[in-house]
């Protein structure tokens, strides 16, 4: 192989792993706290909302609160980890707490937003060991 052959080749290599490892997500601290505190903040009201009920039906008056709080949350994933699905999840919980006559129980059940499904799944890309990493326009 010629001189120059070899130069084209390691020229995209070092593209290809230069590619790579731009496409590291990594979240700062400040970053993985507010996904935290929001996400925990919409838990905290949802739960307060739901533990005034002893049929634990919701509180049309209070909707709006937890919406609020739900949309903020999946806004903060959105903001720093665009690609995870559950910050358009949460929103979709918001919507559902404002028009709740448009959703039911099932269907949030089967999008898996119920609030043990979400601390597992934040826990997960809140991790500081947790690397995304995208060759070829593929997400692993």
């Amino acid at each position: 192989m010629s001189e120059g052959g070899i130069n084209i080749i390691l020229l995209k290599d070092m593209i290809d792993l230069f590619e790579r490892f731009a496409s590291f997500v990594w979240l700062t601290d400040k970053e993985r706290v507010e996904i935290i505190d929001k996400v925990n903040a919409a838990i905290y009201i949802t739960e307060n909302v739901f533990g005034q009920r002893i049929d634990q039906s919701r509180l049309p008056e209070r909707n709006e609160i937890v919406a609020k709080a739900w949309s903020e949350a999946g806004a903060a994933i959105r903001k720093y980890l665009p690609d995870e699905h559950i910050g358009i999840y949460l929103q979709n919980k918001s919507e559902a707490w404002q028009n709740p006559s448009k959703w039911s129980s099932d269907e949030l059940e089967d999008m898996g937003l119920n609030i043990n499904d979400i601390k597992s799944k934040i826990l997960l890309i809140t991790n500081k060991h947790r690397l995304k990493i995208k060759p070829f326009g593929f997400t692993y």
